[in-house]
């Protein structure tokens, strides 16, 4: 089975597509849902959530990122892929039912899932289907039409049952069980489309092979998941879910803007753990286009919603949320961190086989993350968690990069470098000569979005940034190609 090399451009625009879907539709849910079931309803739904995700980690024990990479160098070789595709889904499938075993246990004894035991029951369905979830596998052959496609339909069926259901707070369950509905329907349409391209066998698995990589990146998505979500779980046991709901909605929205741009370079994984192996000129090129491409995006991205965050909170989730201002002022520098740092470090690192390297960086990371929270939470709050949160990041990227640089093998024009800054002096400026008129917060963010962006860009442009260029001139030849 040889399977044609996709377009990196297509692969772009639809993860693209996939991405503004899940950053749409969540914005649309959450402004909704925020209006009815206020902070109190969303902190009670943002920390269960939150729980139950610690679960999911232990289900999947690294296969997501190990899955991409093992499919994209198998995916010319039609009996290697099945055999790789039923070994990894018979280890999902064990550990989902250790973890399914350990979850109604919890559920059962432990204070705080006991107190709101029916939304942790809906939540945990998403546990028990997670051995259906084998979305690595059409990441891994660059299949980005079909995930983007059946993403947004499962979405908008979503969306319409949160609008014909949830009409106040005592639907708090409803909307538990239109989350999990959304997630694990996209699950089961995976299966029926799998079969186009692969068959279970039973012949001669190997499952100690894929243990040790497995355990390695185990522990990295543990621990990231552990220092992403630790937060407003000792927020949930520290404070009140008042304030959870503050910082999960702010946090929720650097996740969104987040995931959003890092789909512009995610789908360089599956090209990249090719080329590794076969064409180390391809790996450097394609990693210069990401790198430049992740820095000019992600900056103004984190500068603008710095200085938009009041009108944008205004603006989406109601007045009562406008106090989460700082929060998210807090928060933005984890915009350019996860973006760069998604392609530079951990692509880099899952690529050349550095999964030790990535496990130890995250570890320590987690523990930093933890005492800071500890320290930081009780004094300011849900900002203390913020400030964790940001210091986190900023350690992951170091830690990582540390070991990702010696399989860089490309230099960042420094005066592109110089013009960009200059461009977010003036975009910045701008905004906030913007933000003292007196006009609606709609009107605000619209005018703070397009004036700074058109200024952003033009700039860069007209200054003959080297960064811009080399973007538009890579986008401009894969699309020849």
């Amino acid at each position: 089975m040889i399977l044609k090399e996709k377009s990196i451009l297509a692969n772009a625009f639809f993860n693209v597509l996939f991405k503004l879907a899940n950053v749409l539709f969540p914005v649309v849910s959450s402004a909704y849902v925020a209006r009815i079931l206020l902070s109190g309803g969303v902190g009670r739904v943002t920390a269960v959530s939150n729980n139950v995700s610690y679960f999911i980690v232990l289900a999947t024990l690294g296969i997501p990122a190990y899955g991409i990479r093992e499919v994209a160098k198998r995916k010319n070789d039609k009996a290697r892929l099945n055999k790789l595709f039923s070994e990894l889904i018979l280890i999902n499938t064990r550990l989902t039912i250790a973890s399914c075993l350990i979850f109604i246990i919890a559920v059962f004894i432990l204070p705080i899932f006991k107190q709101d035991m029916l939304l942790y029951l809906i939540y945990g369905v998403s546990i028990a289907l997670n051995f259906v979830n084998i979305e690595w596998f059409f990441y891994g052959i660059e299949e980005y039409r079909f995930i983007a496609i059946r993403s947004i339909i499962f979405k908008i069926f979503s969306l319409l049952l949160l609008f014909l259901l949830v009409h106040s707070k005592s639907d708090i369950y409803y909307f538990a069980a239109i989350s999990v509905f959304g997630t694990c329907g996209n699950y089961f349409s995976n299966l029926f489309r799998a079969k186009r391209y692969i068959r279970l066998t039973k012949k001669s698995l190997a499952i100690k092979c894929h243990i040790k990589p497995l355990l390695f990146l185990s522990l990295c998505s543990i621990s990231t998941e552990l220092y992403a979500r630790m937060d407003i779980t000792m927020l949930n046991i520290m404070k009140d879910v008042s304030v959870v709901g503050y910082y999960g909605y702010s946090h929720r929205v650097i996740n969104l803007l987040t995931s959003f741009l890092i789909a512009v370079t995610n789908v360089f994984l599956p090209r990249l753990s090719f080329y590794y192996e076969n064409d180390r000129k391809k790996f450097d090129e394609l990693m210069k286009f990401g790198t430049v491409a992740a820095i000019f995006i992600s900056l103004p991205a984190a500068v603008g919603l710095s200085l938009i965050s009041s009108q944008f909170l205004t603006v989406l989730f109601g007045e009562e949320f406008a106090q989460a201002k700082m929060i998210l002022c807090i928060l933005t520098p984890i915009v350019p961190l996860k973006m760069i740092g998604d392609l530079v470090c951990y692509q880099v690192m899952i690529c050349s086989g550095g999964e030790s390297n990535l496990m130890k960086s995250y570890l320590f990371v987690m523990v930093v993350n933890f005492v800071n929270n500890m320290l930081l939470i009780p004094q300011f709050s849900a900002e203390g968690a913020a400030m964790a949160s940001v210091i986190s990041e900023i350690l992951a990227f170091l830690f990582v990069f540390r070991y990702s640089r010696q399989y860089l093998n490309f230099h960042i024009d420094v005066r592109g470098i110089f013009i960009l800054a200059v461009s977010l002096f003036i975009m910045s400026a701008a905004i906030i000569i913007i933000n003292k008129l007196a006009l609606n917060p709609f009107i605000l963010l619209v005018m703070d979005v397009v004036i700074g962006g058109v200024l952003y860009f033009a700039v860069n442009y007209l200054a003959q940034n080297r960064i811009l260029l080399d973007v538009i001139e890579q986008v401009k030849m894969r699309y020849k190609k």
